[in-house]
């Protein structure tokens, strides 16, 4: 029996959180770090939304609620 916090479990929403974030087309958000543009981080079970201004950021966090 899987628990959750087990590794398949977080695996899995890592997985599951990973497709979500690629789907909501955000190209336009974001900072450039590197090259490369970011507009999300996550650790564990948290996200973390970055971006270049508070409009943008809660554009953002409207579009994930919506999602």
């Amino acid at each position: 029996m899987k628990h959750q916090g087990d590794p398949p479990s977080l695996n899995l929403f890592n997985a599951v959180l990973k497709s979500a974030f690629r789907d909501l087309e955000w190209e336009e958000y974001g900072v450039t770090i590197n090259g490369r543009k970011m507009n999300n981080f996550g650790f564990a079970d948290d996200v973390g939304l970055i971006s270049e201004n508070g409009d943008k950021l809660q554009t953002m966090v409207n579009e994930q609620i919506e999602f």
